[in-house]
């Protein structure tokens, strides 16, 4: 009996972590720099997590593109989804947990340094060409997108809707202000942009928790709240130009 005991004993005392899988959809720089190399903003946040729940949970990342997203969420299978907000979440019939918010973000509005356009909202966009992405629902903030009085270019990549900024495609571009930072540097483009000082729109940024999750809540906004002191994660926040909480 006593040998029996014990190995239920040590079952319970070196029991495997337990895997926590955090989905992304957002694959654009910062977000993603080198899926091979596995560098960029998700990583780096998976790392910061993984630091600050230390060996109660494993945390790994999985890319995961909006469409499958939508469906997983509607098929209310265990999602944990980083970088989301509650507006841009209304799965019918389906409540979300949400985290202490990771960063502030905002969609911008960029154009050539050579005409410095001011946005001031959707009057000051009338009869200009924007480029936008592909998918993307600006309609809260400018309504006429995509009508005769503001016409809309889709690009299937935030380098891309850069690229037809550059050629003349496009007056001006809808686009996350992390993302425009990142590849205007990296791409040499600074001298060639402006970044409007009225956004789009400014939004924290959080985690989404589907109900199968109710159990990790406490550790993983925990966790999150403790980034706030983490050398490791504010390192990367200064690098990428994001606005900690």
């Amino acid at each position: 009996m006593s040998a029996v005991i014990l190995l239920v004993w040590a079952s319970c005392c070196y029991a495997s972590p337990e895997t926590l899988i955090f989905y992304s959809y957002h694959n654009a720089p910062p977000f993603i720099i080198n899926s091979d190399s596995a560098s960029g903003l998700n990583y780096d946040f998976v790392k910061a997590m993984q630091l600050a729940v230390g060996e109660k949970y494993t945390i790994e990342y999985q890319f995961i593109d909006r469409v499958a997203l939508n469906q997983r969420l509607a098929e209310d299978k265990p999602t944990i989804l980083m970088w989301a907000n509650p507006k841009w979440f209304d799965v019918q019939g389906l409540n979300f947990s949400w985290t202490q918010a990771t960063f502030l973000d905002s969609d911008v509005v960029v154009s050539l340094r050579s005409s410095s356009f001011k946005y001031e909202g959707q009057e000051s966009l009338l009869g200009k060409t924007v480029g936008a992405r592909a998918g993307h629902n600006y309609s809260a903030a400018v309504p006429l997108l995509g009508s005769e009085k503001i016409k809309r270019v889709d690009a299937s990549s935030d380098e891309e809707n850069i690229e037809n900024l550059l050629s003349g495609k496009v007056d001006a571009i809808f686009i996350v202000r992390s993302s425009a930072l990142y590849i205007a540097r990296a791409k040499g483009y600074v001298p060639s942009l402006y970044m409007s000082k009225k956004p789009l729109y400014t939004y924290r940024r959080y985690l989404l928790l589907t109900h199968h999750y109710q159990h990790v809540m406490d550790d993983v906004d925990r966790a999150i709240m403790d980034l706030s002191d983490q050398f490791f994660w504010q390192k990367r926040l200064k690098l990428y130009d994001l606005n900690s909480l």
